[in-house]
């Protein structure tokens, strides 16, 4: 992902809803207008450390935390707003 100019303050911009609610079809817009060289988009979906079976083998939802690398989306989220690229798992 490319990295912000030192004079551009990044926006970050979090979009929260239930499965189905559209959130998908607003951030892909929000990449074609903005241009997929000036946004970053990360989903919650790309930071899940648990599959399928096992989350129903214990009964661990896709959204429990336990399910999700929460440490490290909230540090790409920091460096994101700084500036700096990541790599998404």
């Amino acid at each position: 992902m490319g990295s912000v100019t030192s004079n551009q303050q990044p926006l970050i911009v979090a979009v929260c809803g239930d499965s189905g609610s559209g959130k998908t079809t607003l951030t892909d817009g929000m990449v074609r207008v903005f241009g997929q060289e000036r946004v970053a988009h990360i989903c919650l979906d790309d930071y899940h450390i648990l599959d399928r079976a096992t989350r129903l083998r214990t009964g661990i939802t896709a959204l429990h935390p336990a399910a999700n690398n929460i440490a490290l989306m909230t540090e790409h989220i920091r460096c994101l707003a700084h500036g700096e690229s990541i790599i998404k798992p």
